[in-house]
């Protein structure tokens, strides 16, 4: 992983975006005396949504990577998935703020389970992903896709 990152910063001019989240953070907890990285909490979950108790080392592995490969900034979701109890969401928004200081460049609230938005009719990867927001598979942006025409495309779940 760490060569994969290094590779793709050693190409782009500012520093790397990195979306942490997604749907196994709906489920997921952060820890705060938990002290390895990532504890799985079911490991018959989905493969793209296994909830995890995570603790401390997780913000040191993020800032630890950004020391080797180049800088990185860090986009984190915060589950919506019980609003009632939100502790557990500020505790992490306030521990990623705290430890990952000016790499944290954003924070995501909630996490809407949807592929992407297509905005260029005349390439043919947006006209099939047009397709299938016709289809309602597709409505929101966050991350670069390979044909460049769209800025940002979430691939979190895939409906097809």
């Amino acid at each position: 992983m760490q060569n994969y990152l290094a590779n793709i910063r050693a190409r782009i001019k500012t520093p790397l975006r990195v979306r942490v989240g997604g749907n196994s953070m709906d489920d997921s907890v952060y820890v705060t005396n938990q002290p390895n990285m990532i504890t799985i909490t079911n490991t018959n979950a989905y493969f793209n949504d296994v909830p995890v108790n995570f603790g401390p080392v997780f913000w040191e592995v993020l800032n630890s990577m950004s020391d080797r490969v180049g800088e990185m900034q860090f986009i984190i979701g915060l589950s919506m998935q019980d609003p009632e109890e939100d502790s557990n969401l500020i505790e992490i928004a306030t521990t990623a703020e705290q430890q990952l200081g000016n790499r944290l460049d954003a924070m995501l609230l909630g996490n809407v389970r949807v592929l992407c938005l297509v905005i260029d009719s005349d390439c043919i990867l947006c006209r099939n992903l047009i397709c299938m927001q016709i289809m309602g598979l597709a409505t929101t942006i966050q991350f670069p896709t390979m044909c460049g025409c769209l800025p940002l495309v979430t691939f979190d779940r895939f409906f097809c």
